[in-house]
C-alpha cells in the first residue's frame, strides 16, 4: 500500500481499532465528520499491533477537538480545541490545541505541550517536554520533564515532579511531597505544602509560605516569607518580613525591609537583617544580627 496523506477535517473521527494501515492512524478519534485521505504524505505502518500505529512524519490537525485513543507516533497533534490525550495512551508528538489540552491518567507524552487555553496533566501522568498553557494544572504523581509556563495559575498535586524552571503569572500552589528540581516562580502568591521539595531559588510576587519538613534553596520575594516547622533553606532569603517557624536550618542569611522572627531551634548559618529581629528560645544566628530601626529620619 503506497503512502497517504491524512487530512483531518472539521470534529473528524479516525479511530484505530476499527481500522488498519493509514486509515488507523493510531486512534486519533473526533466527531461529527470523516476523514479524507489522498496520496503522498503521511506513511503509516500497517499491521502493526494496535492496528495501525502513523510513523515518520504523521500529522494530526483539526479545526475542532481531537482525541488520541490509542499509543502513537508522529510529528504533531493539534486541534484548534482541545486535544485529549486518552488514559494510559503514550503518544510521541508535540501537542497544541487553541482551547486547551488534557492528558488524561496514566498517559505519557513523549514531547511539549502547548496550549492557548488551560493544560490538565492527570494523576500519574508524564509529559517529557515543556508545558506552556494559561492555567496549567498537574495531578498527583505527575512528572513533567521539562519547563513550566503558565500564564494564569498553576496548581501542582502531591508527590509531582517537575525538572525544568517553573514560572506562572498568577499565583503558584503545590501540593505535599511536590518536587521541583529548578527555579519556581510566580507573580502571585506562593503555597508551598509540606514535605516539598524546591532545589533553586523560589520568588514571589507576593506572599510565600513553605509548609513544614519541606526544603528550599532559598527566597526572593515582594512580600512575606513564611515557614513550618523544620523547614530546610539552602541559600539567601530577601523578602519584605520574614518569619520563620521551628527547628528551621538557613544556610545563607535573611534579609527584609520589615520584621524578621526567627523561630524557636532554628539556626541561620549567615547574617539576619531586618528593621526588627526577634531570637526566639534556643535560636542561633552565627552571623551579624542588624536592626534598621526604622528611625524617623
Amino acid at each position: 500500500m503506497g503512502s497517504r496523506k491524512r487530512l483531518l477535517t472539521r470534529r473528524t473521527v479516525l479511530t484505530g481499532a476499527a481500522a488498519t494501515g493509514v486509515a488507523a492512524l493510531a486512534g486519533c478519534t473526533g466527531s461529527e465528520g470523516e476523514a479524507t485521505a489522498t496520496d503522498d504524505e503521511t506513511t503509516a505502518t500497517e499491521g502493526s499491533p494496535d492496528g495501525g500505529t502513523a510513523t515518520e512524519e504523521s500529522t494530526y490537525a483539526t479545526e475542532g477537538d481531537l482525541t488520541v485513543d490509542a499509543s502513537w507516533e508522529g510529528e504533531e497533534a493539534s486541534a484548534s480545541g482541545t486535544v485529549t490525550v486518552a488514559a494510559d495512551t503514550e503518544v510521541t508528538a508535540f501537542v497544541e490545541a487553541g482551547a486547551g489540552v488534557v492528558v488524561e491518567s496514566g498517559a505519557v507524552v513523549e514531547g511539549s505541550v502547548r496550549s492557548l487555553g488551560a493544560v490538565e496533566v492527570r494523576e500519574g501522568a508524564t509529559v517529557t517536554g515543556d508545558v506552556e498553557g494559561t492555567a496549567v494544572t498537574l495531578g498527583d504523581a505527575t512528572t513533567v520533564e521539562g519547563a513550566i509556563s503558565a500564564n494564569g495559575d498553576l496548581t501542582v498535586g502531591a508527590d509531582a515532579t517537575v525538572a525544568g524552571q517553573v514560572s506562572a503569572s498568577g499565583a503558584l500552589t503545590a501540593a505535599d511531597g511536590a518536587s521541583f528540581r529548578s527555579f519556581v516562580g510566580a507573580t502571585g502568591a506562593v503555597e508551598l505544602g509540606e514535605g516539598v521539595t524546591v532545589e533553586r531559588t523560589v520568588s514571589g510576587g507576593s506572599d510565600v509560605t513553605v509548609g513544614a519538613e519541606s526544603t528550599v534553596g532559598g527566597g526572593l520575594v515582594t512580600g512575606a516569607f513564611t515557614t513550618g516547622a523544620n523547614v530546610t533553606v539552602t541559600g539567601d532569603v530577601e523578602a519584605a518580613s520574614i518569619e520563620l517557624g521551628e527547628g528551621n536550618e538557613v544556610e545563607g542569611s535573611l534579609s527584609a525591609d520589615g520584621a524578621v522572627v526567627v523561630g524557636a531551634d532554628s539556626t541561620v548559618a549567615g547574617d539576619a537583617t531586618g528593621e526588627t529581629v526577634e531570637l526566639g528560645s534556643e535560636a542561633t544566628v552565627e552571623g551579624e544580627v542588624s536592626e534598621t530601626g526604622g528611625d524617623d529620619a
